[in-house]
């Protein structure tokens, strides 16, 4: 209907327009004096009625045009037949929001079996599954809707989602950009519909270009009908055209981060989750990780979170490793940090460490010799010695029989010299 509008405007337009022409031709030369006037008219004649073309009437999106041939194939890699919407997960390769009829009997990983039937001005919607494939275009409101089809880089742009069928059961919103490097987050920062939610606008970063630069972009909404039937809303894809000359954003400030598990052992680690108030620009934010005592608890520099970009949430790595001995239980000071301008202190998290060896090995020496004992028994060993040299009246520090040690599976407790027997010696002697 818009199509058919547009045109008939534009012929009106042009009607008009060529009756002044010839009307200015005709009496231009005889009344000179009125031709600015007419050149006047006719341009606000033009400027009005190419308005009136449009007015009422939203610009399209910048869409792309559909292949000519795609190729759909079912799980073993066999052509599949029928009527199949672009962009479906039985078409993936074909544009998306287009119909394509395909043809089977061909050999596995036939290529290109499907031709292009219809451009969907709007999008395609897949039938029932069971049987000869059927899918259709979709003629409701647009699947998907962008905020601006042009924008500078590093600006963001809103998107919105919008599907008008019942869903009882929610839907699954997919979005696909071909230049995730350049419009990041569709893996994170894109919502699903709520049953009987008909729309849902977010927004995705964008990143600074040198060039003028074409992002595509399209939908494929999944969902379970009131009649149990699973369908695909795809829509066309639209293009967004990033410009130079734009500014990347800062990173945003640490709503807060948590330390799993917060209270630790010698020797083991902690692991960081960060959430951003915002989320993250196009380039990602890289989290700094300190600890105000490394001699207890240290960062590890390859477990520091990142949170990329369109995403709020990152880390899942060890991030912290307490030492191997600690003389006593301590409470560390963990600190992290965005960078953010307008949060330059970070955000802190306690984190307590309990005292003694990493469950690993202790070294007992006694009476000359040494042993490898596992860290339990060495432990309590140890407790059983300190407090007999309290009650012996000795000082606990100079029961000083029990280290920590790494312990080398494939590497034998260090062996004792022992002394040879006196027969072995006097033997050793008179041979030589």
């Amino acid at each position: 209907m818009w199509i058919i509008n547009r045109q008939f405007w534009l012929l009106r337009s042009w009607l008009i327009i060529s009756s002044h022409l010839a009307e200015w031709h005709k009496f231009g030369m005889q009344r000179k004096e009125h031709s600015a006037y007419r050149l006047l008219s006719l341009t606000l004649i033009i400027a009005v009625v190419c308005g009136l073309a449009v007015i009422g009437n939203p610009a399209p999106v910048a869409s792309v045009t559909p292949a000519q041939t795609c190729t759909a194939w079912n799980a073993r890699s066999f052509p599949i037949s029928g009527v199949v919407c672009g962009g479906s997960t039985h078409a993936l390769s074909c544009s998306p929001g287009a119909i394509y009829k395909c043809q089977a009997g061909g050999a596995q990983f036939q290529q290109n079996n499907c031709t292009l039937s219809q451009a969907c001005p709007v999008g395609c919607l897949t039938g029932p599954t069971t049987g000869n494939l059927a899918d259709s275009c979709f003629s409701g409101s647009p699947p998907l809707t962008l905020s601006t089809s042009n924008t500078p880089g590093g600006n963001d742009v809103t998107l919105t989602v919008a599907l008008a069928a019942s869903h009882p059961n929610g839907a699954i919103v997919n979005l696909s950009i071909n230049r995730g490097d350049l419009v990041p987050g569709s893996y994170c920062a894109v919502p699903d519909l709520a049953a009987g939610e008909t729309s849902v606008s977010f927004a995705l970063p964008t990143a600074v270009v040198s060039a003028s630069t074409d992002v595509t972009m399209y939908t494929n909404i999944s969902y379970t009908d009131a009649s149990g039937t699973s369908r695909q809303l795809v829509s066309g894809a639209s293009i967004l055209t990033l410009a130079p000359g734009g500014t990347a954003a800062p990173p945003p400030p640490l709503a807060s981060f948590t330390l799993t598990p917060s209270t630790i052992g010698p020797g083991q680690v902690s692991f960081m989750d960060v959430v951003l108030s915002k989320m993250a620009p196009a380039q990602g934010v890289n989290v700094s990780v300190s600890s105000s005592d490394p001699s207890v608890a240290s960062v590890i520099q390859n477990g520091q979170p990142t949170v990329l970009g369109g995403c709020t949430t990152g880390g899942g790595a060890a991030t912290i490793a307490a030492a191997d001995s600690v003389p006593h239980q301590a409470t560390v000071t963990i600190s992290a940090n965005s960078g953010a301008p307008s949060q330059p202190a970070g955000v802190t998290h306690p984190l307590t460490v309990t005292g003694g060896c990493a469950a690993l090995t202790c070294l007992e020496a006694r009476g000359g010799q040494s042993t490898v004992e596992p860290v339990e028994t060495c432990q309590t060993a140890a407790a059983a010695r300190s407090s007999a040299a309290v009650t012996s009246g000795r000082p606990a520090g100079a029961v000083a029989l029990w280290a920590c040690v790494e312990q080398h599976p494939a590497r034998p407790p260090p062996a004792q010299p022992r002394e040879r027997p006196a027969a072995q010696s006097r033997t050793a002697a008179a041979a030589r």
